[in-house]
Formats: structure tokens, sequence, C-alpha cells
């Protein structure tokens, strides 16, 4: 069976079959990048509502020490 195969013909289904071998790993590249691309965009959200979350948290903080601090004043002045 394999005495009738040419060497050339061969040498041709094995490039073809090392190109689609290249061409499947290019797509499975590609499908990487995509994802990586929207994980990357996801995690800047992410990272934008936690520092949006820690302003909040800040602002909350310091809201709470000024009206005790009023509270304080106003406690002292009645009593």
């Amino acid at each position: 069976m394999f005495k009738r195969i040419k060497v050339i013909t061969l040498l041709i289904s094995v490039l073809l079959v090392l190109g689609i071998m290249q061409l499947i790993s290019a797509g499975i590249f590609i499908n990487a990048l995509n994802n990586d691309k929207e994980n990357f965009t996801v995690s800047q959200l992410s990272s934008q509502n936690v520092a949006e979350f820690t302003d909040a948290w800040i602002s909350l903080n310091q809201a709470r020490v000024t009206l005790n601090r009023g509270m304080l004043r106003l406690h002292r002045s009645l009593a």
C-alpha cells in the first residue's frame, strides 16, 4: 500500500496537516486574546468600583466624625 504513495504526495499531505494544525492553534490564540481583553475590562471595572466604594466609606466616616463633634458640643453647651 505504501509503495504506491510517492514521496511528493506524502510531503504535501504532511504540509497540509501541519498547516491545518497551525490554523487551529491561531484560532485558539485569537480566542484566548479576546477572553483576556474581556477579563481585563471586568478587572478594570471591579477596581473602579472598589475605589468608589472606598471613597464613599471615607466620606461616611468623615460625616460621622463631624456629627459626633457637633453632638458633643451641643451636649456640652446644654449641660
